[in-house]
């Protein structure tokens, strides 16, 4: 019985003590809230970098103007293409010359050896010595050139390199039209460079000891080269116009047309104006000095003032003896003539553009000595 109450007394007091501690710790409220928080950040960053740079020069892929230049040596060549130093292929080029033995073609067979093998193309170089160039053809084909060129029988070996898809260069004797190119001295440039030559020559002269003398142009021309026509006709102009001569006192030379020799017109003209006084141009060098020799055996050699075209040695030789009446000549170059005629080509094949062979050089008494020693040491 004790027992009991005593149970039921602890039951009680578990109850009773449950219950403070239910009201002791109520259930806690759960609250939410949010914030929001904006955050504003400046940042200013300056950065400095220096660079150190080892300038140097980056080798041309092409051969430059001044390459040119000093690979030509003495002749210093003017460069006509920025040829590239790796071609797309290994190039071959072939010319038939006319005549290698002729000074001026050999100059230009010269420059030609040397221009392939500064740029590394194979040059095959065939001389019809004087006979048809066409004769050339087929043994130079047998040789597999990618380009072909000529002097003479322009039209014949143009049109079968045509057909067989080979581009065709000549040189100084114009268009074919079996190929859209063309190459060589600039006639009308030439001629009126020579016209102007001479004129100043020519004033120099009526100022002195031509004074109140007759004056006569004598224009000496080939009237079936039609580069001939267009190059002493461009000097003729000039001389027309810087000494204001009228039509009569410009008397055209022309043996190969009317069927004479040089020195047979230059006779009847000598003998025609026994008191006057002439200036003479020819179209090149030779067909100017078989005149004068013949003004100087008549007595006539002071009576003359003459400019040339050309320039090979032999020119050079003469001039040097400094003759009454041989006032200079108008430097062709032809050495370099041949070197541009190899750039040109290659240009062509390579498909790089290029520019006329230019002739700007004039040898008078007073300088040819300097240059004769350059060319011929």
């Amino acid at each position: 019985m004790k027992g009991s109450k005593k149970f039921v007394a602890l039951l009680v007091a578990s109850i009773f003590m449950l219950l403070l501690a239910g009201c002791a710790s109520p259930t806690p409220e759960v609250i939410t809230k949010e914030i929001k928080v904006e955050v504003t950040k400046e940042v200013q960053v300056e950065v400095t970098k220096q660079v150190m740079v080892d300038v140097t020069a980056v080798p041309s892929d092409v051969w430059t103007a001044e390459d040119v230049v000093q690979a030509s040596g003495v002749q210093a060549c003017t460069r006509v293409a920025a040829l590239p130093k790796k071609f797309k292929k290994d190039w071959t080029i072939g010319y038939i010359n006319l005549d290698k033995s002729h000074p001026f073609f050999g100059q230009w067979e010269a420059g030609m050896q040397a221009a392939a093998k500064f740029y590394g193309i194979k040059y095959i170089g065939m001389d019809a010595a004087n006979g048809a160039s066409i004769d050339q053809l087929d043994p130079l084909l047998a040789q597999k050139p990618d380009l072909v060129g000529s002097q003479k029988d322009m039209d014949a070996i143009a049109s079968k390199l045509l057909k067989l898809n080979i581009p065709y260069l000549n040189i100084d004797e114009g268009q074919t039209e079996y190929s859209p190119y063309t190459y060589g001295i600039p006639n009308a440039v030439a001629g009126k460079l020579a016209g102007e030559k001479l004129v100043d020559g020519l004033k120099k002269k009526m100022d002195s000891d031509w004074k109140g003398r007759e004056l006569y142009f004598l224009e000496f021309t080939h009237g079936g080269v039609p580069a001939c026509v267009t190059r002493t006709g461009a000097a003729a102009a000039a001389v027309k116009d810087g000494m204001g001569l009228d039509d009569k006192h410009v008397l055209k030379q022309d043996p190969f047309t009317v069927g004479t020799t040089p020195a047979e017109m230059i006779g009847a003209t000598l003998i025609a104006h026994p008191k006057a006084v002439f200036g003479l141009i020819p179209c090149w060098d030779a067909l100017g000095v078989e005149p004068y020799n013949v003004a100087k055996q008549a007595g006539r050699e002071a009576d003359m003032l003459m400019v040339t075209m050309g320039g090979d040695k032999p020119t050079f030789d003469f001039l040097k003896s400094k003759p009454i009446g041989y006032y200079g000549v108008v430097e062709f170059s032809p050495w370099c003539e041949g070197w541009s005629w190899v750039e040109t080509s290659a240009a062509i094949l390579e498909g790089v553009p290029f520019k006329p062979y230019s002739v700007d050089k004039f040898v008078g008494q007073d300088t040819v000595d300097s240059r004769y020693n350059q060319l011929y040491p």
